[in-house]
């Protein structure tokens, strides 16, 4: 949790550039009118075929015009959204620069979402009087809602000083679903389209002059004009060819055809007419994205790349500068493939394969190591495919990030993979750790071992093993330990990453089993395993895990130190990778030990923020069952912690996990145990009981993982006080002496202070009514002993008025005063007469008066977030729906939250409704 991850979004600042027009300009006033026009009003919308000459015809006008503008050439990786709106926030930060400062940091390391962002972007754009003229060009490109909704939210959203401007190739209304209809309707859209770009027979004689040096007679300009429709490339295309031809009528009689026929006759006109080295330059540099000197002189075997460039350049011959020095080119996307069909056609398969070998290690060492991977997939180099997927997977693995991960395994054939053991293994760990279905699982364990079964290798057949292990550990745990001590003689003693896993997964087991002694063996050989493997990541997660350890079993301010000092060693990182939201949870879960709700919520916040759920499902539910257990706490009978667990659900739906869903209900049925609780629980917890495998301990919940949400015996212990609350005190009372004695043995505070809770509320229950009294104050000095005192709140039994008449002797005062302010939330159960007296009789007095409004009333805004407040809206929803940042809308909770009295939002909308501030 303590560097950035490679995959982290990155701004091409060469994406950023305006095109640079061609030498031979010709001026095209009808052009220029219609886009001086266009940035009087909201959007204009430059939509063409390819070839038409959008890009420099908007180009060619900016270079004229004394404008604030900004451009981003989309391509394909844009679809995402953060990456299409970095580039944007950095594009509007050329021409004005410090506008969007302030979203960039946050949207690329994830604590903003890019909806949200794009609010807050059209707010501070409002506050600008001058125009910024902002050009997206092919945008047809993108693909995908999320894209397309932002892409439609700019248009919506944007403030009168923003002017846009859209080269497209394919009309947007159908695949964006831009509301072009009433944009036309409201007088705020300019269109140039292909009858508008079309080159008359003026621009096109003069455009044929500047480039060829020769004027066309009249009769073959009229030729050329009806041949060519005024298709821009096409022009220039024959304007090249007629530059050196010796007949220009001749040249311009042969030139015929569709479009179609008259790119072959140019293929063959103009490639025909360069010299042979150029030519194979050429082709050969049509397998880069980008090309420069020394891609030159590496590719072609050549010394004067510079100067090559410098004269492609010059003849116009279809390359574009990417920045300002001209030191980086690409060639013009229909030149390109050109070239690429000239090269298919001319080179063999072997020529081909060995261009791409030579491009690839050059690729690699500059650090573009997804595009060197395309060069070795094209070159069938697997060797380094291999190497390269192994290394990518194993970051993904570790940074919780494998999007891009599974996409390399797609690409590579099935014979390849199963020629290839560490390959087949590897996709069955991503593929299973992305959320796949029990077939999908099968299929590609299935492959592995056939793999391993052609071709055996050591290495790939223990990392099976330590797979087979993870998944058996939460079925049966003697098959999973079987499977760990077969890998062992391979992984352990080598320097790594699969040996930290075997011994993270080790000390996962032990835990499991309540040998928290094994456990901390097998975490202190992670950590040296992760010092042995010079990857300061690595190290940061050993020593992540080695506090999580402590957390499970009740050490939370020993945890929170080591936490602390990670998080300090985090910040230091410009963007944490995506795994750090499981550090960020573990925090927040020593802060809710602690009770300090407050510090709690904020790093949940900052992990939600970080996480992605499609990439680690297990994070996610971890995030969700904490955030649950939150809200829980501080109010049972408010809707949070329900809407916690039902976004749990979702993703558990969408990602085809149903074996994650059965620790998610175990905590909706802990929340409903809470003597806060109002309303009927009885049927909900016989349902749960009446489950498959609930009853007899074979269900899921009782095997799976353990995290500080799930430790040891926390469904056990939810099972007996359920069996207790339906009468069935025997049995419960048999369970929950078995569950303390086992928390006892292995030390795991949390749980011991849960157990005596819950045997002082069968006591009362079932007698003696003073072993009540024993269990409560065993509970209330342990809590204070160890500083583990959540449970004091989240485990609240019937007999909570014995509880805090007993604890005004046994807890410190400050703890004290908050323990009995859950008194005073909504639900809270009525102390007995006579308990706790003193603390409750100020609260007791204020209550009997009526309700007084407050000295500083609400201001409008504020009413206007309480509304949303009362709606059930998260903070999110409410910036988007009231354009403000997310910050602003934490802000004004706040001072309602003061203004009222309260600390919380259920509290907030009762205290105005009791007010009549609102409905």
């Amino acid at each position: 949790m303590s560097v950035a991850s490679p995959s982290a979004p990155r701004v091409l600042t060469t994406k950023l550039h305006v095109p640079v027009g061609r030498a031979a300009r010709v001026v095209r006033p009808r052009i220029d009118a219609l886009l001086r026009a266009g940035v009087e009003q909201r959007l204009t919308l430059v939509c063409a075929p390819a070839g038409s000459g959008k890009t420099s015809a908007v180009a060619d006008w900016l270079s004229r015009r004394e404008l604030a503008a900004g451009w981003v050439s989309l391509d394909a990786q844009d679809s995402d959204p953060v990456r299409w709106l970095l580039h944007v926030l950095a594009a509007l930060d050329r021409a004005e620069p410090g506008l969007p400062d302030v979203l960039s940091e946050p949207l690329a390391t994830g604590q903003l979402d890019p909806a949200t962002a794009l609010v807050i972007l059209s707010n501070a754009l409002a506050e600008r009087r001058g125009p910024v003229v902002l050009v997206l060009d092919d945008v047809h490109v993108l693909h995908g809602e999320a894209s397309a909704s932002l892409v439609v939210g700019l248009v919506e959203q944007a403030p009168p000083s923003l002017r846009l401007i859209m080269i497209t190739r394919v009309d947007p209304s159908r695949p964006l679903a831009l509301p072009l209809a009433r944009l036309r309707a409201r007088g705020q859209l300019t269109e140039i389209r292909p009858a508008d770009l079309r080159f008359r027979s003026d621009e096109a004689a003069a455009l044929i002059e500047a480039t060829a040096q020769i004027r066309l007679d009249p009769k073959a300009q009229a030729q050329l004009d009806a041949r060519t429709e005024g298709w821009a490339v096409g022009l220039h295309m024959a304007a090249l060819g007629l530059r050196d031809h010796a007949d220009p009528a001749a040249f311009v009689a042969s030139f015929s055809g569709s479009h179609r026929f008259v790119l072959d006759y140019l293929l063959e006109e103009v490639l025909a007419r360069m010299s042979r080295p150029t030519r194979q330059r050429l082709l050969a540099l049509s397998i880069l994205e980008q090309i420069d000197a020394p891609l030159v002189e590496a590719l072609c075997d050549a010394t004067d790349g510079a100067t090559w460039l410098t004269q492609l350049e010059a003849h116009n011959l279809f390359v574009v500068p990417l920045d300002e020095e001209r030191r980086r080119f690409r060639l013009q996307h229909l030149f390109r493939s050109l070239l690429e069909h000239e090269r298919e056609a001319t080179m063999t398969a072997p020529q081909q394969r060995a261009l791409h070998r030579r491009a690839a290690p050059l690729l690699e060492a500059r650090g573009h190591v997804g595009q060197a991977l395309e060069h070795w997939h094209a070159a069938q180099a697997w060797d380094h495919v291999e190497r390269l997927v192994l290394e990518r997977s194993r970051q993904g693995l570790i940074l919780s990030d494998l999007g891009d991960v599974a996409g390399d395994f797609d690409r590579i054939p099935k014979a390849v993979i199963g020629r290839r053991p560490a390959l087949a293994v590897r996709r069955y760990w991503v593929m299973t750790t992305r959320g796949a279905s029990e077939l999908v699982r099968h299929r590609l364990r299935d492959a592995a071992q056939r793999a391993l079964a052609a071709h055996d290798e050591p290495h790939a057949r223990a990392e099976l093993h330590l797979y087979d292990g993870i998944q058996q550990s939460t079925r049966d745990r003697a098959m999973a330990r079987e499977h760990f001590e077969a890998a062992r003689p391979v992984m352990v003693g080598r320097p790594e990453w699969m040996t930290a896993m075997l011994h993270i997964n080790e000390a996962h087991l032990a835990m499991a089993e309540d040998r928290f002694d094994d456990a901390e063996r097998a975490v202190e050989c992670m950590v040296q395993t992760a010092y042995g493997l010079d990857d300061a990541y690595a190290v940061a997660w050993a020593r992540w895990y080695q506090a999580n350890v402590w957390l499970v079993r009740g050490e939370s301010g020993r945890a929170l130190a080591q936490l602390q000092a990670l998080v300090a060693q985090s910040r230091s990182q410009r963007s944490p990778p995506r795994s750090a939201a499981l550090g960020y949870t573990s925090v927040a879960q020593a802060h809710l030990d602690r009770g300090d709700f407050d510090e709690a919520s904020r790093w949940l916040d900052e992990a939600q923020a970080l996480a992605d759920p499609r990439m680690v499902p297990t994070d996610a539910i971890e995030i969700v069952l904490t955030r649950a257990w939150l809200e829980a706490l501080r109010d049972p009978n408010a809707d949070d912690w329900s809407r916690a667990l039902d976004r749990g659900h979702d993703l558990v739906r969408q990602l085809g996990i149903p074996a994650m869903t059965a620790r998610l209900d175990a905590m909706r049925i802990r929340i409903a145990l809470d003597a806060r609780c109002k309303g009927p629980t009885e049927p909900m917890l016989r349902a749960w009981l009446a489950r498959p495998g609930v009853e007899d301990g074979s269900a899921p919940v009782f095997h799976s993982k353990i995290f500080p949400t799930t430790r040891p015996g926390f469904a056990q212990l939810v099972r007996a006080r359920v069996l207790t609350r339906l009468g069935h005190v025997r049995r419960a009372g048999t369970e929950l002496s078995a569950v303390l004695w086992a928390a006892e043995a292995a030390g795991r505070r949390v749980c011991i202070v849960e157990a005596h809770l819950a045997l002082a509320e069968h006591a009362q229950i079932a007698g003696p009514v003073e072993q009540c009294d024993a269990h409560l104050r065993q509970a209330l000095e342990r809590a204070a002993a160890w500083e583990v005192v959540a449970p004091l709140w989240g485990q609240v039994p019937p007999c909570r008025a014995r509880m805090l008449a007993l604890a005004g002797g046994l807890l410190p005062p400050g703890l004290l005063e908050r323990l009995r302010g859950v008194e005073r939330l909504p639900g809270a159960v009525p102390p007995a007469p006579g308990a706790a007296r003193s603390a409750s009789s100020g609260s007791s007095a204020a209550s009997a008066t009526s309700p007084s409004l407050p000295a500083d009333p609400l201001s409008e805004r504020e009413r206007q977030v309480l509304g949303c407040v009362a709606e059930g809206l998260s903070n999110a929803e409410i910036a988007r729906r009231l354009f403000i940042a997310p910050s602003t809308v934490k802000t004004h909770l706040e001072h309602v939250y003061g203004k009222l009295g309260v600390r919380r939002r259920t509290q907030a909308v009762a205290r105005a409704r009791d007010l009549g501030l609102m409905p």
